[in-house]
């Protein structure tokens, strides 16, 4: 009988241990949204404003249009680790979207730049909407 006691009392506090892992987790993501997420959707505010900055002396800025992306993806790589699924998402495809524009071997079109900066307006919109999501929390 008691080592069965035991044994249940065990598993019991393994499973205690579990929910208190997770609970902590869930905090320190909490935290760690309210911290960060409203630095890097500033960050990528000032990617975006770079860009149409760049873009108006396009293509012989072709490199600092690149090196500017480059930075972007960054950014994009520090909040996929933040957000959830559904804006995971919509950062893989913008993502692979600079990706693409930065191997080409030939410079990208203003157009196909152009595109991007209005993916990632509304890309930063979504961030600025999810910051304020988290201050209601």
């Amino acid at each position: 009988m008691l080592e069965l006691l035991g044994n249940l009392s065990s598993i019991v506090g393994l499973g205690i241990t579990v929910w208190v892992l997770l609970k902590v987790r869930k905090i320190q993501r909490g935290y760690l949204l309210r911290a960060r997420l409203p630095a890097l959707g500033r960050r990528l505010g000032r990617h975006r404003s770079n860009l149409a900055s760049l873009l108006d002396e396009y293509p012989s800025s072709a490199r600092e249009v690149q090196a500017e992306l480059k930075k972007c993806r960054a950014t994009l790589r520090s909040l996929r680790r933040m957000v959830g699924r559904a804006l995971g998402v919509e950062l893989n495809r913008i993502e692979r979207r600079i990706a693409h524009i930065c191997g080409l071997s030939e410079a990208a079109t203003a157009n196909q730049i152009w595109e991007l900066y209005g993916d990632l307006g509304g890309l930063e919109e979504d961030v600025r909407n999810l910051v304020e999501d988290v201050e209601w929390r």
